[in-house]
């Protein structure tokens, strides 16, 4: 989730280079106004979050999981079709 929050934001910064939704970021005791420097500071504020995270993540070994049959897969995929 963490990773598409960051992909949203580098998205919003480039694909709207004329109309930026984030147009300025506060970093310590300055603001960053560039574009690229606003990417530049995104980017780093992620990796170092996500560089920091430790600990052993969960595992799923041995761990069933129930199946869809094809009628049920049908069921449901069928409620999201459109027409």
């Amino acid at each position: 989730m963490l990773i598409q929050f960051f992909f949203f934001i580098i998205k919003c910064v480039k694909v709207r280079s004329n109309s930026i939704l984030l147009k300025a970021l506060n970093v310590g005791e300055e603001w960053v106004l560039s574009p690229v420097d606003v990417i530049r500071e995104v980017v780093n504020f992620f990796t170092s979050y996500t560089s920091s995270i430790s600990g052993e993540r969960p595992k799923i070994d041995g761990v069933s999981f129930v199946r869809l049959s094809e009628d049920q897969n049908r069921e449901l995929v069928a409620i999201f079709e459109i027409g």
